[in-house]
């Protein structure tokens, strides 16, 4: 079976729903779902891990003396053992990337059609901005060095050739260090946790990564890691409703995560056709 791949540590909430739309996807009952709860998780997220209906397990990060290379450890903990027992593909689909319909089949169709990329990725491209002028659903392009963690899909050969021999204590006791000393990036010493890795690694590597012109999922996340909203402070019921009235809503969703704009509401229904690749003109 191919592996989906997400992480959990304090936002089981959002996992709830997340849980509901990826029950909608085509082709999700085929897939073996890799739950990996980092050391100090919510221990709500086993009750609703429990309940889940596909083919699922989960792992316990333990305690590490890691800093900036915890969340990492975690992530690349769990793309790596997924990579070593997934027939084809490993996906990486976090809590707050909400995915549509045919996001599995998506990738799956994109795999089929391109053999020799890096990865591909179902949401938008934050890097780079393309001239659309009409976004049908079954147009897609390759680009690079475009990489995000946001709804990606790896054959299980790139990760082992390519991430897997990033992933040691060397890299998790000083990301930054490490990163420096192993990548001539544009990056510099910024963005060194477990994407800017493997964005320096597909940097050096010179290959693409496939995105649709019309994402077939979207980033809701609102509140978590890397946004520390008064919103982490709710009850969890009133985060649950907080979640399901706004993050399906694209002015609310400006409004609650501003100064970001990374956070576009998508319609999750869209299906595509026959895939066709198409050259689009960069913005920058």
């Amino acid at each position: 079976m191919d592996i989906c791949v997400t992480p959990g540590h304090s936002r089981p909430e959002m996992f709830e729903v997340w849980s509901e739309l990826v029950q909608k996807c085509t082709g999700a009952r085929d897939i073996y779902f890799l739950f990996c709860l980092d050391h100090g998780y919510d221990t709500r997220y086993l009750d609703l891990i429990y309940k889940f209906p596909f083919e699922c397990s989960y792992i316990e990060m333990p305690k590490t003396n890691y800093t900036l290379g915890k969340q990492s450890n975690n992530v690349l903990n769990g793309m790596c053992a997924a990579a070593r027992h997934a027939d084809n593909l490993v996906y990486y689909l976090e809590e707050d990337i909400f995915p549509g319909v045919d996001f599995f089949r998506w990738h799956q169709e994109i795999h089929k059609r391109e053999k020799e990329i890096y990865c591909s990725i179902a949401t938008h491209c934050n890097d780079t901005h393309y001239d659309f002028d009409i976004v049908p659903s079954n147009y897609y392009l390759t680009s690079e060095p475009d990489y995000q963690s946001w709804g990606s899909c790896f054959r299980k050969e790139m990760i082992l050739k390519m991430i897997y021999p990033h992933f040691n204590d060397n890299y998790l006791n000083n990301p930054t260090g490490y990163c420096l000393n192993h990548f001539n990036s544009y990056l510099g010493g910024r963005f060194t946790e477990q994407d800017g890795l493997i964005k320096r690694i597909l940097e050096k590597s010179g290959m693409q990564v496939a995105y649709p012109c019309y994402p077939f999922a979207y980033h809701a996340g609102i509140y978590g890691y890397n946004r520390q909203a008064q919103i982490m402070k709710l009850p969890y019921d009133k985060k649950l409703k907080l979640i399901r009235e706004t993050v399906f809503d694209i002015e609310k969703m400006l409004k609650i995560t501003a100064p970001f704009t990374d956070s576009v509401p998508v319609d999750l229904d869209v299906k595509f056709g026959t895939l066709e690749k198409v050259t689009v003109s960069k913005i920058n």
